[in-house]
């Protein structure tokens, strides 16, 4: 007999975005490597102090957006690899197909697990744990959190550490976020984006023409690309000689990369900004991360240093009021056609 649901929260805003783009998909996943042993009990403890790792999301009939439950008890989906007699090569072969492997696997969010583990034994002394979470359940910067929770949990069972009693849970957070968003506090930056929607319904913003269902997705595919550690040094050392970060060089970069591409000077960005800017936030667990339309223009005759200036300025405005924007607001004034560019550093 199906178990009726008796109680649960309401999504927050960013699990409501992510429900609304991925449905009648598999849903999306983030992962992330730790070169860490004999890590199992860590991950289970994890996941029983943290309620976001335990949540799953059931329909009411006639509601549009699921309902989040905590359960009490969680489930971690294990997988355990040994490659240790295999060499280099091979252990690099084994690595992609597990990652392959767990982009391509849908999670249950209705019953879970929600959180999946992949423990590779790639000699005697090491082993390659990668982990995934539904994109309801948390964003790249929960993926960090989460491996430092993990080494917090690792270090206490073997007496090098204490755990705190209590930890920031994400339903708490969501409801925080719900309030500020109707308080007085927030009317500054209710108003703040008020007015830079209103810019953007006036500017003629650059659109592209998606390809036909026939059209090949080949070239749509990810391509991920390898820099030097060297060059990010030059990078981190440019940056920071100007008074930016590397996260705002990087973001010119790409600005300046999409207007050669489109022959386009005015682009709508989408701003990947954690949510996570008050320091009782910074090691949260779950989708705090907003999207924030970042318009950036770039000038004729501008120098790199002068769109790394207003590249680096128009972002701090919007990560300053990151938490009083809700993703419908844009899509009242442009289309998915002309916020099809992404930017996310971490």
């Amino acid at each position: 007999m199906e178990q009726q649901v008796t109680a649960g929260f309401w999504l927050s805003p960013q699990q409501q975005r992510v429900w609304s783009l991925q449905a009648g998909t598999e849903g999306s996943k983030y992962r992330a490597l730790c070169a860490l042993s004999k890590l199992k009990a860590a991950v289970e403890l994890a996941v029983s102090r943290h309620e976001i790792l335990r949540t799953v999301f059931h329909h009411q009939p006639g509601v549009k957006m699921p309902f989040q439950v905590i359960r009490e008890t969680g489930s971690v989906r294990w997988e355990e690899h040994d490659f240790s007699q295999c060499d280099n090569e091979t252990q690099a072969g084994q690595q992609e197909r597990i990652w392959a492997e767990a982009e391509s696997r849908a999670f249950d969010l209705v019953n879970g697990p929600l959180l999946h583990a992949s423990l590779a034994k790639t000699s005697a002394d090491r082993h390659v744990l990668t982990f995934s979470v539904p994109a309801l359940n948390g964003d790249a910067a929960t993926l960090q959190n989460l491996a430092a929770e993990i080494l917090r949990c690792y270090a206490a069972s073997r007496g090098e550490g204490e755990l705190p009693d209590e930890v920031l849970q994400y339903a708490d957070v969501a409801q925080w976020q719900q309030d500020l968003l109707e308080s007085e506090e927030a009317k500054a930056g209710r108003e703040f984006w008020r007015d830079e929607l209103r810019k953007l319904g006036l500017s003629p913003l650059h659109s592209l023409s998606l390809p036909s269902e026939n059209a090949s997705t080949e070239e749509f595919l990810p391509k991920i690309f390898s820099i030097t550690s060297s060059l990010t040094d030059e990078i981190d050392a440019l940056s920071q000689k100007h008074g930016f970060s590397a996260s705002d060089f990087l973001l010119a970069c790409w600005q300046l990369l999409l207007a050669r591409f489109t022959g386009a000077s005015d682009l709508l960005i989408a701003f990947a900004a954690d949510g996570r800017r008050y320091e009782e936030l910074r090691d949260a667990l779950g989708t705090l991360t907003r999207h924030l339309p970042l318009r950036l223009i770039v000038g004729n005759g501008s120098s790199f240093l002068q769109l790394l200036s207003a590249t680096a300025g128009a972002a701090r405005n919007a990560t300053k009021w990151q938490e009083s924007f809700l993703p419908e607001q844009v899509e009242t004034i442009a289309s998915p056609f002309a916020y099809p560019f992404a930017f996310e550093y971490s």
